[in-house]
């Protein structure tokens, strides 16, 4: 049986190799790294959180970050542990817009990872220096109506007041508008009025 060194060093070899695949051919399906770590028996969920936890492989962290979401589009984000998860959101949040939408639509689908991104984006909304960062308000409305429509967890009652405040802040109309459309279906689902 292969030791945690040898899979971290085996999960190591195949993301090179799917990079290179990238930069050759500018596609590359990283779900296929996860199926060859099944096929040669690794766990490849902790083999890819094992590079995210290792500094001295930071230029791998993009990459064992897509293929660690693949692999929660795969097997769904509820067999990853709470961690893994947890590493998913730490670091979209590293590499930016495009990838909030992937993995807010990924995550908002599972009971068990649903709740986790819920509680990242309140988390974000009580803070004023991240509220504003990164459209952070919007995207909480955007995981918010992602969950709603999976119907994977309810929503906090501190989580509506913070999404009421932020739509009540959005000075831009076309976007109010879509906030407000949120939180009507959130009202209408989960009627728990917000605390003022």
């Amino acid at each position: 049986m292969p030791t945690r060194q040898d899979t971290a060093e085996r999960a190591v070899e195949l993301l090179k190799n799917k990079i290179k695949q990238y930069h050759a051919t500018g596609q590359a399906n990283f779900s296929e790294v996860s199926a060859q770590f099944a096929k040669e028996g690794l766990n490849p969920a902790r083999a890819l959180e094992d590079i995210l936890k290792n500094d001295d492989l930071f230029y791998l962290h993009y990459w064992a970050f897509i293929a660690l979401r693949s692999l929660a589009s795969k097997i769904g984000a509820d067999a990853l542990t709470k961690k893994q998860i947890a590493a998913i959101l730490i670091h979209t949040a590293i590499h930016g817009d495009e990838e909030w939408y992937k993995t807010i639509n990924e995550l908002a689908r599972y009971k068990k990872s649903a709740p986790m991104l819920l509680d990242f984006f309140e988390k974000a909304l009580s803070q004023k220096k991240y509220r504003h960062a990164h459209g952070m308000e919007w995207l909480a409305f955007s995981a918010v109506a992602e969950v709603l429509s999976h119907e994977s967890t309810d929503i906090s009652a501190s989580l509506k007041h913070a999404l009421l405040k932020a739509a009540t802040r959005e000075k831009d109309s076309l976007r109010k508008s879509q906030m407000e459309d949120v939180l009507a279906l959130l009202m209408e689902t989960a009627p728990t009025p917000p605390v003022l």
